[in-house]
């Protein structure tokens, strides 16, 4: 308590002090404390005076790392808040850390869905490895190895071995492809620098008796990278479980002496040099460049012990695991033919292949970059988002706003003069749609909107990332490619069309319209919003016209919104006001054949296209239909 008095006093911008238990167990935080953080209410930051200590990196001599493993319940509560990114401040520096899932995010996402776990053992060559082309595929370690003699990537890879993560990190980093997700063990949150990681929390207890786990809680040690990612497929509702390249068999010379070449005695090395047959697929594997690769001694007793525990564990809840691996000596699952699996007369559905982070432009795919409604890909983009299997990280984005505010009604803010900061204080607990620089009012007011939106291209390029650092909740971004920013956003692809065709495929396009609150309308109606109030839309600019400049930064001038300074100087492209009214009544003639409405709750202005409704009136309209 004294920590956190002496860091409110040194900090003034620390706004209220709220106790958290240091020991939370499996995320839950008392109650109080869950349903502030939910909130968010008024806060762009949370503060901890946790002091994290450092522990020596096993395998890399007189280095360290953040002990961060056993404050992971406090991370996994804080990220079922809805927080992605920290901030961790020691004597060493600042180390920033973002956490885009936890394994709460996989839960069933492929149930009843078979799935291959992937070894990497020279088995591999004597199968066709095209033949999971199109499967739910899970690897580990150096499988990437693989990808461009076999012509497609896996979906998901883990890694679990210390040493492996330790010395040689920075290869997996380099390799692994940004869009895969990435599964390895929170200890190394600080230590490692994926994208799209999940880091999870391993009981790393190595004695007897063996535990296996399915659920996102804990995974437990089975010596072997395999059976995490077993325990992973579990999560996720995989079913039936197919391993392959579980060779099993291990001929190795080993050398105790070898233990000192990395600076410490109490584990094994081997290397290629001692390896009496091929141990993996390829040479690769195990070879330099440079220094050969080290390896810690597999433990096939200890192995061995552990499948039997997770066959037996599988079995009571339901799940096959299968062993297609040829040759296999792993005996804890039934064995099947590899071959066997794919029956050439059947039509077998086809899984989605690895999700595509929003990437630069550069290496955006252009058939999900400008789809088309009428296009194959789009249907099958569509139909794999809505059943929780996007091909596209964004598509799963979008398909999680699908309906989640049916037959309730929203408000769309604009910025203009007439907004009055206390009516916005009475709309907490409304869906609400801010838009563009709203943030900039959140220091005199604890109204926070329940999205904040915009289709400004030029907003986006000049504040976007301002929108995404300072706004709690989602981001909705409508832009023709999708913004080079960092963070959690969700992004809609611009049409372009006049007048107004209301979108009602927020996957395909969303048209603009002429203003950010056009682009709301179709994005709540993909919500099953059918039913707006517009506030706050004053609809009537002065500025100073460049005629020099082009479209979009034609405009001088900063008296238009309720928020001082609100284009920090910076040249903006004017309305099209006309544009602007004739998309409004179009929205209004297509949401009228759902029993929608949009009506004006504006304080004057010049909007007059729109039924006008006083404010306290509308407030005291239903919520839902």
């Amino acid at each position: 308590e004294e920590t956190a008095i002496a860091l409110q006093e040194a900090y003034p911008q620390i706004k209220e002090i709220i106790e958290v238990p240091h020991n939370l167990e499996n995320g839950a935080t008392m109650p109080e404390v869950s349903a502030y953080l939910s909130a968010g209410d008024g806060m762009d930051a949370i503060m901890l005076p946790l002091p994290i200590e450092t522990e020596p990196i096993q395998f890399l001599a007189e280095n360290h790392q953040p002990k961060v493993a056993p404050h992971y319940g406090l991370f996994r509560a804080l990220w079922r808040s809805g927080y992605r990114r920290f901030t961790m401040e020691s004597h060493g520096g600042t180390k920033y850390i973002e956490i885009p899932a936890l394994l709460d995010a996989y839960i069933d996402r492929h149930k009843g869905e078979r799935c291959f776990i992937v070894g990497n053992g020279p088995s591999l060559n004597k199968i066709d490895m095209s033949l999971i082309k199109d499967e739910i595929t899970m690897g580990s370690n150096r499988c990437y190895h693989g990808y461009e003699q076999w012509g497609f990537e896996f979906t998901y890879w883990g890694l679990l071995d210390r040493l492996q993560v330790e010395e040689y990190g920075p290869e997996y980093e380099a390799n692994i492809p940004a869009a895969t997700p990435k599964f390895y063990p929170f200890d190394y949150v600080g230590l490692l620098d994926f994208e799209n990681s999940c880091p999870i929390n391993m009981n790393w207890n190595y004695l007897p008796p063996y535990g296996f786990s399915g659920s996102p809680d804990e995974l437990r040690l089975g010596f072997t990278v395999t059976n995490m990612m077993i325990q992973i497929a579990t999560i996720m509702g995989c079913n039936p479980i197919y391993l392959i390249g579980c060779d099993h068999n291990y001929k190795i010379n080993l050398d105790k002496k070898k233990a000192k070449r990395i600076g410490t005695e109490n584990a094994q090395i081997w290397t290629a040099d001692d390896a009496k047959e091929p141990t993996h697929f390829t040479e690769k594997y195990t070879a330099g460049p440079g220094e050969k690769k080290k390896f810690i001694p597999p433990r096939p007793e200890r192995m061995d012990e552990a499948f039997d525990v997770a066959q037996k564990w599988c079995k009571k809840h339901g799940f096959q695991v299968l062993n297609a691996t040829p040759g296999t000596g792993l005996k804890s699952f039934p064995l099947v033919d590899y071959n066997d699996l794919f029956d050439a007369k059947e039509a077998r559905p086809v899984n989605p292949k690895p999700a595509i982070h929003l990437l630069p432009e550069e290496n955006y795919p252009s058939w999900a970059q400008y789809p088309r409604d009428l296009s194959e890909r789009m249907h099958q983009r569509i139909e794999c988002a809505e059943r929780g299997a996007p091909l596209l990280e964004n598509d799963g984005k979008i398909a999680a706003l699908k309906d989640i505010h049916k037959g309730k009604t929203a408000w769309l803010l604009g910025n203009g003069p007439s907004v009055r900061p206390e009516d916005l204080e009475r709309l907490n607990g409304q869906v609400v749609f801010g838009c563009n620089r709203l943030y900039l009012a959140y220091k005199n007011m604890k109204f926070r909107p329940t999205y904040l939106c915009s289709t400004d291209e030029q907003m986006i390029d000049d504040f976007g990332q301002e929108m995404i650092n300072k706004h709690p909740g989602k981001v909705l971004f409508t832009s023709n490619t999708p913004p080079k920013l960092k963070g959690d956003f969700v992004w809609f692809h611009m049409g372009s069309r006049t007048p107004l065709v209301f979108s009602d495929n927020a996957y395909d396009f969303i048209m603009p319209g002429g203003g950010t609150l056009i682009t709301a309308l179709q994005i709540g109606f993909h919500m099953g919003i059918t039913r707006f109030f517009i506030y706050g839309m004053d609809h009537n600019f002065s500025f100073k016209k460049d005629d020099k400049a082009e479209h979009y930064k034609s405009a001088i001038g900063d008296s238009n919104h309720f928020i001082k300074d609100y284009r920090s100087g910076k040249a903006w492209g004017p309305p099209v006001l006309w544009q602007v009214e004739g998309a409004l009544l179009s929205a209004q003639v297509f949401l009228q054949q759902y029993g929608g409405w949009i009506k004006n709750a504006t304080h004057g202005g010049k909007l007059e296209v729109l039924e006008r409704i006083a404010f306290d009136d509308a407030l005291n309209m239903p919520r839902e239909e």
